[in-house]
């Protein structure tokens, strides 16, 4: 399982679920964006199994040549 912010304003958690892995009503494999909400099922549970969720990172830009 792999969780990590998917924007900087950490509101919205992006979630990998592996095959057999479970998160909520969820059973990967699985690939979902979780609203930061603790309304939400699978955000509740994040927090009820003390899950770690890494930091966002920024995408990589892509370098651009001089002409």
């Amino acid at each position: 399982m792999k969780l990590f912010y998917s924007n900087e304003e950490r509101t919205v958690v992006q979630v990998e679920l592996d095959e057999g892995e479970t998160l909520g009503n969820f059973t990967g494999p699985v690939v979902m964006f979780v609203p930061n909400d603790p309304a939400n099922r699978e955000f509740a549970d994040i927090q009820e199994k003390q899950h770690d969720i890494e930091d966002y990172q920024a995408p990589a830009t892509p370098k651009t040549e001089s002409l």
